[in-house]
């Protein structure tokens, strides 16, 4: 899943569905009285998550976080390492068995060229 630097934050959450073809997975933008002057929900099934921003505005870090956050302990995002620098970078959204067989078949290449999201994990920002 490839994330632009300015990507539309809810657009993410449908490229990751794109992907994973939950057919569950969705986002919804409401306008807010906030500082951010809007919110977005993530919705997976039965759960929803309104994605925590801090700031004035979304950020594409706040948003893959919650999203992982989220899709867990079934799926798992993982950044793509080669990405790294770009002004747009590639996230790997899979299901969690499936990370595990990779985790257990290579073993010593895995962090190499994947970062497992942590809770404060910067991709884009500062």
């Amino acid at each position: 899943m490839v994330v632009d630097w300015g990507e539309e934050d809810d657009a993410i959450i449908t490229y990751c569905e794109k992907i994973l073809e939950t057919g569950q997975l969705s986002a919804k933008f409401e306008a807010a009285d906030n500082k951010q002057g809007f919110t977005i929900t993530i919705q997976l099934g039965e759960k929803t998550l309104l994605i925590p921003y801090q700031g004035e505005g979304a950020d594409r870090d706040t948003t893959l976080r919650a999203l992982n956050e989220i899709l867990h302990p079934d799926y798992e995002i993982r950044f793509c390492k080669a990405s790294d620098g770009s002004d747009t970078l590639e996230f790997i959204p899979l299901p969690q068995k499936l990370w595990h067989q990779l985790d257990l078949k290579y073993a010593e290449k895995m962090d190499d060229l994947f970062a497992r999201f942590e809770h404060d994990s910067v991709f884009f920002g500062s």
